[in-house]
């Protein structure tokens, strides 16, 4: 576990509310109604902001409390759906608890009726606390659209701390402005939770390594070995190709794979084989200490990486089975990585110019929708980068009693058994691919055998 003094989450709560709180035992929370002035016999919510401050998850039960009577002395104007909700917050979630209601058509005005929640907060396990304070800034771009445009609604209203007299126990309450109105609608609105922020969902990755850095560090990255790796991804590349309408031969498949397993010894390449110097952002090890080189001034992340964070975030006993996790939740992530290495290994093996990095992100990730989505692939999407990729680390990656030679006789044919697929659009990627099977099979005194 991270020393919990580094961890000081973003103060979601805060933003949206304008500092305005109430805090019961691991909870923040504020109270609003919406719209804040409705008419008679329309229906409004009662909204109830609630921001985890601990690593563990917490049950809120909430419980309206309702004018008995309207000002006019009128018994029974406010009806609701739900009167009672109960809410799970995960560990340091942040979202709304919403709860219909309406009045009668026939409900004296008045800006003056208190709706109040009574409040009862229970933590399911024991957490540390990773919001100090009221928690960091915050900016809502990390989050995805969704959850932008809601606290940005939320961020118009005005909320209310305010507790409901002094010896009713953890209750609040807020004002709603009941205006004249003729006919009445029905209450269609449903209780219910909306979550805002959840480590999984934030952008920003820090967050997450901050949180998981020593069971990434000593628990995850450790048990990622070549020799527990390669089965599994090669099982996983050789049946997703085969989905997608690409079956591979064993060939392609063992290169797409060595490129993959590549990627995951850079992570820790300083206690393997892999030269540090050329693992740049996918050496994990430096990540994990620190010392990792921040271009600009922003840290960059393996995409694997990442979407292992986010994973553990989901569900923490993936840290027990790491492999199995990483090829089921990680595995387009670490696709993608392998992609855009791939072009760095044949731009610099063929001297090519291989196109700007934002045409090479863009060029990964229709080849990766193609793939997830079962499209058509062809020659081209398939080599480049990933089997040409893999041709390149081919010797970077030898598994116990694997030799050499038989990989380098396998590829010595490799274009020759796709030689049907060859044709006007795809003779350019032939063309650069045999120019980078011939200069492997070189480097290894091989490339005059060629037949």
């Amino acid at each position: 576990m991270a020393d919990q003094q580094d961890i000081n989450y973003p103060d979601v709560l805060g933003l949206v509310t304008k500092d305005t709180r109430h805090t019961i035992g691991p909870v923040q929370m504020a109270l609003t109604t919406r719209p804040q002035a409705v008419k008679a016999g329309k229906p409004f919510e009662v909204i109830l902001l609630i921001q985890n401050t601990i690593d563990a998850p917490v049950d809120v039960t909430l419980t309206l409390q309702l004018p008995d009577k309207d000002a006019n002395g009128q018994k029974g104007r406010f009806l609701h759906g739900t009167d009672r909700l109960v809410v799970g917050l995960a560990a340091a979630e942040v979202g709304y608890a919403l709860l219909p209601m309406s009045t009668l058509p026939d409900t004296a005005p008045s800006d003056k009726y208190t709706i109040g929640l009574d409040i009862a907060v229970k933590a399911i396990e024991k957490g540390d606390q990773v919001r100090r304070g009221n928690g960091s800034a915050f900016d809502p771009k990390s989050l995805p659209k969704d959850q932008r445009k809601h606290i940005a609604e939320l961020a118009n209203l005005t909320f209310s701390a305010k507790k409901r007299g002094f010896l009713r126990g953890n209750a609040l309450e807020t004002t709603v402005n009941i205006q004249p109105g003729k006919v009445g609608s029905p209450l269609q609105l449903k209780a219910g939770w909306h979550s805002l922020w959840t480590m999984e969902t934030d952008s920003d990755t820090d967050l997450l390594l901050a949180r998981y850095r020593e069971v990434m560090q000593h628990r995850v990255v450790p048990a990622l070995t070549r020799k527990g790796l390669f089965k599994p991804l090669h099982d996983k590349v050789t049946a997703t190709f085969s989905k997608a309408g690409y079956p591979l031969m064993d060939i392609e498949a063992v290169c797409i794979t060595k490129l993959m397993v590549l990627i995951l010894e850079y992570a820790q390449s300083s206690r393997n084989a892999q030269a540090i110097l050329e693992a740049g952002i996918y050496d994990i090890d430096a990540h994990l200490s620190g010392t990792s080189f921040d271009s600009g001034g922003e840290r960059q992340y393996p995409h694997w990486f990442d979407k292992m964070l986010r994973a553990l975030a989901h569900d923490e006993r993936i840290a027990k089975v790491p492999v199995k996790g990483l090829v089921h939740f990680a595995f387009f992530e670490l696709m993608y990585d392998a992609m855009m290495h791939g072009f760095a290994l044949v731009g610099k093996s063929s001297g090519e110019d291989l196109g700007t990095p934002e045409e090479m992100q863009a060029y990964a990730e229709n080849a990766l929708a193609a793939i997830k989505d079962k499209q058509s692939l062809d020659f081209s999407t398939v080599y480049m980068p990933l089997v040409l990729g893999g041709v390149l680390a081919y010797d970077r990656v030898m598994m116990k009693d694997e030799t050499l030679s038989e990989g380098l006789n396998e590829l010595k044919y490799l274009l020759d058994d796709r030689a049907e697929e060859r044709n006007e659009s795809t003779e350019m990627i032939f063309v650069l691919a045999k120019r980078v099977i011939d200069q492997s099979l070189k480097k290894y005194g091989s490339l005059d055998n060629r037949l």
